[in-house]
Protein backbone atom coordinates (compact mmCIF):
# COMPACT_ATOMS: atom_id res chain seq x y z
CA UNK A 1 0.00 0.00 0.00
CA UNK A 2 1.49 3.23 -0.86
CA UNK A 3 1.29 6.06 1.08
CA UNK A 4 0.51 9.86 0.80
CA UNK A 5 3.41 12.43 0.84
CA UNK A 6 2.88 15.58 3.03
CA UNK A 7 2.49 18.92 0.29
CA UNK A 8 5.89 19.92 -1.28
CA UNK A 9 7.83 16.72 0.08
CA UNK A 10 10.10 15.75 -2.72
CA UNK A 11 9.17 12.03 -4.07
CA UNK A 12 11.25 9.25 -2.42
CA UNK A 13 13.70 8.88 -5.59
CA UNK A 14 14.59 12.63 -5.35
CA UNK A 15 14.44 13.31 -1.54
CA UNK A 16 17.08 9.97 -2.12
CA UNK A 17 19.61 12.09 -3.98
CA UNK A 18 18.87 15.25 -2.00
CA UNK A 19 20.25 13.17 1.05
CA UNK A 20 22.66 11.96 -0.19
CA UNK A 21 24.09 15.60 -1.64
CA UNK A 22 23.42 16.68 2.04
CA UNK A 23 25.77 13.46 3.23
CA UNK A 24 28.43 14.86 0.92
CA UNK A 25 28.13 18.50 1.73
CA UNK A 26 28.40 17.20 5.32
CA UNK A 27 31.28 15.25 4.88
CA UNK A 28 32.72 18.60 3.49
CA UNK A 29 31.98 21.00 6.15
CA UNK A 30 33.87 18.22 8.53
CA UNK A 31 36.95 18.61 6.80
CA UNK A 32 39.67 21.19 6.52
CA UNK A 33 40.76 22.32 3.19
CA UNK A 34 43.37 20.75 3.22
CA UNK A 35 41.97 17.49 4.36
CA UNK A 36 39.84 17.61 1.46
CA UNK A 37 42.35 17.03 -0.68
CA UNK A 38 45.02 15.34 0.66
CA UNK A 39 44.97 11.36 0.20
CA UNK A 40 46.95 8.54 1.85
CA UNK A 41 49.49 7.26 -0.59
CA UNK A 42 47.89 5.02 -3.61
CA UNK A 43 44.52 6.03 -2.70
CA UNK A 44 42.16 8.57 -4.23
CA UNK A 45 41.20 11.76 -2.04
CA UNK A 46 38.01 12.73 -0.59
CA UNK A 47 37.58 15.26 -3.36
CA UNK A 48 38.03 12.95 -5.80
CA UNK A 49 35.11 10.68 -4.45
CA UNK A 50 32.69 14.11 -4.26
CA UNK A 51 33.83 15.03 -7.77
CA UNK A 52 32.92 11.57 -9.16
CA UNK A 53 29.89 12.08 -7.67
CA UNK A 54 29.04 15.36 -8.47
CA UNK A 55 30.02 14.95 -12.45
CA UNK A 56 27.37 11.85 -12.12
CA UNK A 57 24.78 14.33 -11.81
CA UNK A 58 26.11 16.70 -14.06
CA UNK A 59 25.98 14.00 -16.48
CA UNK A 60 22.22 13.04 -15.56
CA UNK A 61 21.17 16.73 -15.99
CA UNK A 62 23.08 17.03 -19.02
CA UNK A 63 20.88 14.17 -19.81
CA UNK A 64 17.82 15.31 -19.83
CA UNK A 65 18.79 17.94 -22.17
CA UNK A 66 19.92 15.88 -25.22
CA UNK A 67 17.66 12.84 -24.41
CA UNK A 68 20.84 10.56 -23.53
CA UNK A 69 22.63 10.13 -20.41
CA UNK A 70 26.23 9.24 -20.41
CA UNK A 71 28.10 8.50 -17.26
CA UNK A 72 31.30 8.07 -18.97
CA UNK A 73 31.31 11.78 -20.38
CA UNK A 74 32.33 13.13 -17.67
CA UNK A 75 34.41 16.20 -17.75
CA UNK A 76 36.65 15.62 -14.78
CA UNK A 77 36.64 18.90 -13.72
CA UNK A 78 39.92 19.58 -11.63
CA UNK A 79 38.60 22.42 -9.36
CA UNK A 80 35.57 19.93 -8.03
CA UNK A 81 38.45 18.25 -6.39
CA UNK A 82 40.76 20.86 -5.64
CA UNK A 83 38.36 23.50 -3.92
CA UNK A 84 35.98 22.63 -1.30
CA UNK A 85 34.32 25.51 -2.16
CA UNK A 86 33.57 24.77 -5.78
CA UNK A 87 32.14 21.02 -4.78
CA UNK A 88 30.31 22.72 -2.28
CA UNK A 89 28.33 25.11 -5.21
CA UNK A 90 28.17 22.18 -7.38
CA UNK A 91 26.11 19.99 -4.86
CA UNK A 92 24.18 22.98 -4.05
CA UNK A 93 23.14 23.63 -7.22
CA UNK A 94 22.26 19.80 -7.83
CA UNK A 95 20.40 19.90 -4.49
CA UNK A 96 18.28 23.02 -6.26
CA UNK A 97 18.12 21.44 -9.11
CA UNK A 98 16.21 18.41 -7.64
CA UNK A 99 14.21 20.01 -5.86
CA UNK A 100 12.46 22.00 -8.67
CA UNK A 101 12.36 19.03 -10.50
CA UNK A 102 9.32 18.11 -12.34
CA UNK A 103 7.85 15.11 -10.70
CA UNK A 104 5.62 14.44 -13.75
CA UNK A 105 9.45 13.61 -15.43
CA UNK A 106 10.02 10.43 -13.13
CA UNK A 107 8.72 7.93 -15.34
CA UNK A 108 9.57 9.40 -18.29
CA UNK A 109 12.28 7.18 -20.57
CA UNK A 110 15.69 8.34 -21.17
CA UNK A 111 18.13 6.75 -23.05
CA UNK A 112 21.72 5.53 -21.04
CA UNK A 113 24.85 5.50 -23.02
CA UNK A 114 27.65 3.64 -21.46
CA UNK A 115 30.64 1.05 -21.70
CA UNK A 116 29.85 -2.69 -20.90
CA UNK A 117 33.12 -3.32 -20.74
CA UNK A 118 36.98 -2.49 -21.33
CA UNK A 119 37.52 -2.69 -25.38
CA UNK A 120 33.92 -2.71 -26.38
CA UNK A 121 31.73 -0.02 -28.01
CA UNK A 122 29.37 1.63 -26.09
CA UNK A 123 26.18 0.29 -26.02
CA UNK A 124 22.58 2.70 -25.69
CA UNK A 125 19.58 1.19 -23.19
CA UNK A 126 16.67 2.52 -22.48
CA UNK A 127 15.96 3.41 -18.84
CA UNK A 128 13.45 5.88 -16.90
CA UNK A 129 14.61 8.99 -14.84
CA UNK A 130 13.32 7.54 -11.90
CA UNK A 131 15.63 5.03 -12.17
CA UNK A 132 18.59 6.93 -12.82
CA UNK A 133 18.30 8.92 -10.16
CA UNK A 134 17.65 5.67 -7.70
CA UNK A 135 21.41 5.23 -9.04
CA UNK A 136 22.72 8.53 -8.33
CA UNK A 137 21.28 7.79 -4.75
CA UNK A 138 22.46 4.75 -4.44
CA UNK A 139 25.60 5.66 -6.20
CA UNK A 140 26.44 8.83 -4.20
CA UNK A 141 26.32 6.97 -0.89
CA UNK A 142 28.56 4.67 -2.06
CA UNK A 143 31.35 7.39 -2.97
CA UNK A 144 30.49 8.78 0.43
CA UNK A 145 31.33 5.88 2.18
CA UNK A 146 34.95 5.88 -0.14
CA UNK A 147 35.62 9.14 0.77
CA UNK A 148 34.85 8.52 4.42
CA UNK A 149 37.58 5.55 4.21
CA UNK A 150 39.99 8.10 2.39
CA UNK A 151 39.46 10.35 5.30
CA UNK A 152 40.35 7.55 8.05
CA UNK A 153 43.03 6.27 6.10
CA UNK A 154 44.55 9.84 7.02
CA UNK A 155 43.50 9.58 10.87
CA UNK A 156 40.82 12.14 9.77
CA UNK A 157 37.68 11.11 11.48
CA UNK A 158 34.20 11.86 9.85
CA UNK A 159 30.69 10.91 11.09
CA UNK A 160 30.18 6.96 10.27
CA UNK A 161 26.48 7.22 9.88
CA UNK A 162 26.94 9.32 6.59
CA UNK A 163 28.81 6.67 5.15
CA UNK A 164 25.89 3.86 5.97
CA UNK A 165 24.05 2.80 2.91
CA UNK A 166 20.23 3.20 3.32
CA UNK A 167 19.45 0.28 3.58
CA UNK A 168 22.15 -0.34 6.24
CA UNK A 169 21.14 2.58 8.58
CA UNK A 170 17.56 1.05 8.61
CA UNK A 171 18.96 -2.16 9.35
CA UNK A 172 20.82 -1.15 12.60
CA UNK A 173 17.69 1.34 13.58
CA UNK A 174 15.61 -1.99 14.28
Amino acid sequence: MKTSLPPNTPPPVIAGCIDACERCLAVIRSLTPEHFVAAAPGHSSVAAHLRHAIEHFVCFFNGLETGEIDYDARERDPLLESSPDAATGALTAIRDGLLKFPCEALSSPIELRLLPAPGLESIVVTTSIERELAYLATHTVHHVALAAMAAALQKIPTDARLALAVSTGEYLSR
